[in-house]
């Protein structure tokens, strides 16, 4: 199986990094210096949400999301197989459950910790029916 080009036995590899979102008071600005400074390919995403699609040219891709809260901070996301288990592990280490589980379109899941020393991750479980819908087209 494969994932954005990449065999799925290293894209099960010990929870490798998926994605990263910026957050920005302004997204579009921040796309556009990201853009200039990495040459990326962003583009506003069309999904009725102020959100910019980072492509870099290989994996992770990313986003720019609109600043909701000011404390509100970049996240990194991880791969994990299933987030329940995850979010236990994580409460059972100190982490502290800042979103549970939810629905990322037809996709897959996330969820955010914050880490012991509170440094936000999200965890990302892919929905094997939607990669096999990708893989069919």
């Amino acid at each position: 199986m494969q994932h954005a080009g990449i065999a799925e036995e290293w894209w099960r590899m010990g929870s490798p990094l998926v994605h990263f979102e910026f957050v920005a008071d302004n997204p579009e600005a921040l796309a556009e210096f990201y853009r200039k400074l990495f040459d990326w390919t962003i583009g506003e995403f069309e999904g009725g949400m102020e959100y910019w699609s980072v492509t870099t040219g290989s994996t992770p891709g990313g986003g720019i999301a609109k600043r909701e809260r000011p404390e509100q901070m970049q996240t990194i996301y991880f791969d994990v197989p299933s987030i329940d288990d995850y979010l236990q592990k994580a409460r059972a280490l100190g982490a502290k459950v800042i979103s549970e589980k939810s629905a990322v379109g037809e996709m897959g899941w996330a969820a955010l910790i914050a880490d012991p020393d509170g440094n936000l991750v999200g965890l990302w479980e892919l929905n094997p029916k939607w990669m096999e819908q990708q893989q069919s087209q």
